[in-house]
């Protein structure tokens, strides 16, 4: 691990009292992290061009309703989490939000194989979030 991950991690991260006393956004807004949401979001703004060009569908209204609702909810996962520091309301934002990125693919893989396709690896981060944000929870 890089120097310095794992001191984050277990003293000052996910192993800490209380989230206020943590460095959790060191851990959320380290610089390793920035480069991933780069990429994370040109995928997600391609897969949507894809989506969006298609021809105007019941289905495709569907796919972009989905779309914009977990665009909202990762955006609330930060104002919850680092702004009123409620990890339970956080947990419940981020499982949402994981269940409208499922459908939201879902959709999108209707409508555009390469669109559900580039939405896979903002699972796995959503994923990687989830189970942080989880192990938060648990441990405070």
């Amino acid at each position: 691990m890089p120097n310095g991950w794992s001191d984050r991690l277990f003293c000052h991260g996910l192993f800490c009292k209380h989230l206020v006393c943590c460095s959790c956004k060191t851990l959320f807004y380290s610089s390793r992290f920035g480069p991933v949401w780069i990429l994370l979001y040109t995928l997600m703004g391609i897969a949507l061009f894809l989506v969006i060009k298609t021809k105007k569908t019941d289905l495709r209204k569907t796919a972009l309703i989905f779309f914009f609702g977990q665009l909202i909810l990762n955006a609330l996962w930060s104002l919850i989490f680092f702004g009123i520091q409620d990890v339970t309301l956080a947990f419940i934002n981020i499982l949402l939000l994981l269940l409208l990125v499922c459908f939201t693919i879902l959709f999108f893989f209707r409508i555009h194989k390469t669109a559900g396709w580039l939405l896979i690896p903002y699972l796995l981060w959503g994923t990687f979030a989830t189970v942080l944000n989880g192990a938060i929870l648990i441990l405070n």
